[in-house]
């Protein structure tokens, strides 16, 4: 398996990148791109590098959203998760789910 370190600093319209997010990517014995980060433990895969990058930001956006929907008296903690991932995307202005 290779592995290669990359940075994301953008993100689909929508979105925003406050802190750039350094990403592995890997080829795995089968060829499929596999790039995961060691922040959120968020990975995504696909058959081309796109295909990987697009799912990892899919995957990283719905845990904000899930998060975004989840703070409550019952679960103070995702609030604190919540500004964690802020530190490094945000939604921009007219993307509320």
């Amino acid at each position: 398996m290779e592995s290669l370190i990359e940075v994301i600093t953008e993100f689909p319209p929508g979105w925003k990148v406050v802190k750039p997010i350094s990403v592995t990517l890997e080829i795995d014995e089968d060829g499929t791109i596999i790039i995961s980060d060691d922040i959120f433990f968020k990975y995504g895969a696909g058959d081309t590098q796109a295909e990987a990058l697009n799912a990892y930001i899919e995957n990283l956006t719905v845990y904000y959203e899930v998060l975004e929907e989840s703070i409550s008296d019952e679960y103070p903690e995702n609030e604190k998760y919540l500004g964690f991932i802020k530190g490094y995307i945000q939604r921009t202005r007219g993307n509320h789910g």
